[in-house]
């Protein structure tokens, strides 16, 4: 009974040991970026990887890592967004919108800009405010400041993102 109960033991302290060493490993892969953990050579691998590609490809996909990362602190929920832009025609609908987002993220870059289709409208929403006083103060900012979209202006309630 006592040499089982020795073994069990063992094994109890063998796996713990197991486990934070595993999670040591994940911490330190976790500081490596792919582009490191690609080219970095192993004792167990015989052959070295040589990655040539251009300095933005790599910034991309860490700033989308990142944004995936800050969103990952976020939820959705029941609030208010400000849509500046709809349009179902077929020619110009789809630029007129991306032009209407550069638009808005030129004079308002701390705003999050939502371009959107649902057949068969293009739309362009701006904001995530929980509030409708807090939208309505979004909207008339942007009349003031874009007053050739003051007519399309208007205050939609819709699922936003909002810090947890």
């Amino acid at each position: 009974m006592i040499k089982q109960l020795t073994f069990l033991f063992f094994l109890l302290l063998m796996h713990i040991q197991w486990g934070f060493a595993q999670q040591a490993l994940g911490e330190l892969d976790a500081e490596l970026t792919i582009f490191e953990k690609l080219t970095e050579n192993s004792d167990t691998s015989k052959g070295q990887i040589i990655l040539t590609q251009d300095e933005r490809i790599k910034t991309l996909v860490l700033e989308k890592k990142e944004r995936d990362s800050r969103n990952k602190s976020f939820m959705t929920t029941s609030g208010f967004r400000v849509q500046v832009f709809s349009s179902n025609e077929q020619r110009t609908a789809k630029p007129q919108a991306y032009k209407t987002e550069e638009k808005i993220k030129d004079r308002f870059p701390e705003l999050t800009v939502y371009v959107s289709y649902m057949s068969p409208f293009w739309k362009v929403r701006v904001g995530d405010c929980l509030s409708m006083t807090e939208a309505q103060r979004l909207r008339d900012d942007l009349k003031k400041a874009l007053p050739e979209l003051q007519q399309e202006i208007y205050i939609v309630k819709e699922q936003i993102l909002a810090p947890e």
